[in-house]
């Protein structure tokens, strides 16, 4: 791949690189500037001052985040191997009436610039993800945010992406080919018994070439924006780098390089969550040195600018399945545990999630955060070159 870009970029985190038809974030800007004006200008302003928090030593963090992550309910329909998939094991949980009534009011009374659905389940299992996009238009969020594995993406679904004006659809596929497909995104076998007698969910066939279906559902997709002559929303394809898939990268963005608005390659962790959730909370939250000895990572933006809201009310700081091991609180509570209900704003602006902003500034992290920073298959990602316009 030719590299175009001259220079790192903090405009996305340090473990994605890009391949880009057009100017993603020249896009965004263009079209709901004019919708939103100054406000939609300094929210990308506040954003982008937050990702370069690293070089001012950690100085600025909003008085709420600039973006929350919600999951609607924590089961998907597919088992990935690179993914976190005792997450979604027992009782299934769904984003309660209550909870999305407050959580929407706050959002509202802090005037919230972006809104994300899919921390790790399959968001469009849940029917009325409409309902959710139009409480978010009619409150004044800006940036509506959707992460899909593309299963649910039928051409009825896409009317009501495109009809409830979401700005970014991000696909995650893995691969090219769909053998390769099925090694890496496994069915969940388990998932109709998950879902059995609960009306708010919805569950799809299974399809021999599931892949190739969802490849079609996101040309539907694209062909649609297009024909209403729309420039949103963007639409991404993604590609989690692994030895299950490393030979097809080529592949992947010769299909899509010319079809979406750009292709994003991913660094694949090796969690140790269900290892490290076995620690104390103590244990997991205290100051530590540096427990890898080369190539140190220490920095991440997540805590200044991101929170995630999972279905059960716990709220975490960053998008990460690690961030479940730094549970900041609850904002239903938890009695029986002695947990009190607590406002997003006041976790965000609590005493754990501002212990954590002053180790980045230290650079003497958890072991959560450290695990999450460094524990990466980089020597199979490392090689790919950007292609940034």
């Amino acid at each position: 791949m030719k590299n175009e870009s001259n220079s790192n970029p903090r405009n996305r985190p340090l473990y994605i690189r890009r391949v880009e038809k057009s100017n993603p974030e020249e896009q965004l800007v263009s079209s709901l500037t004019k919708k939103f004006g100054e406000r939609f200008t300094n929210y990308r302003k506040e954003y982008f001052k937050v990702l370069n928090n690293p070089e001012h030593n950690y100085n600025f963090f909003p008085e709420f985040p600039i973006n929350v992550l919600v999951e609607v309910l924590n089961k998907c329909n597919l088992e990935c191997i690179m993914c976190l998939s005792s997450h979604r094991k027992g009782p299934t949980k769904v984003i309660e009436d209550d909870m999305i009534t407050k959580l929407f009011q706050e959002f509202k009374d802090n005037k919230l610039p972006a809104l994300m659905f899919g921390a790790g389940e399959e968001p469009l299992m849940y029917k009325d993800i409409d309902k959710m996009w139009e409480k978010a238009n009619s409150i004044g969020i800006m940036d509506n945010f959707l992460f899909t594995n593309g299963t649910f993406l039928t051409e009825e679904m896409c009317h009501k992406i495109l009809d409830s004006k979401v700005s970014r659809v991000f696909i995650s596929i893995d691969a090219a080919t769909e053998e390769t497909y099925r090694k890496i995104r496994q069915t969940n076998k388990s998932i109709e018994s998950d879902v059995e007698g609960n009306n708010k969910l919805q569950i799809i066939k299974e399809d021999e070439n599931r892949l190739e279906k969802i490849e079609n559902n996101i040309r539907k997709l694209v062909e649609l924006r297009d024909s209403k002559k729309l420039s949103l929303p963007l639409i991404r394809v993604s590609f989690a780098v692994q030895h299950a898939n490393k030979h097809e990268i080529e592949l992947f963005k010769n299909k899509w390089e010319c079809i979406v608005d750009f292709i994003e390659f991913q660094e694949t962790q090796n969690i140790g969550f269900d290892k490290l959730a076995k620690l104390s909370e103590k244990e997991r939250w205290m100051r530590r040195e540096p427990l890898y000895k080369t190539d140190y990572k220490k920095d991440c933006n997540a805590p200044f600018h991101s929170a995630t809201v999972w279905s059960d009310g716990s709220v975490i700081p960053c998008c990460t399945f690690q961030g479940k091991n730094l549970t900041l609180g609850n904002i239903k509570g938890i009695p029986e545990l002695g947990i009190p209900a607590q406002t997003l704003k006041e976790l965000w602006n609590g005493e754990k999630i501002n212990e954590l902003r002053e180790q980045f500034k230290t650079g003497k992290l958890n072991i959560v955060c450290q695990s999450c920073l460094n524990a990466r298959q980089t020597e199979l990602w490392e090689n790919i070159e950007e292609e940034r316009k």
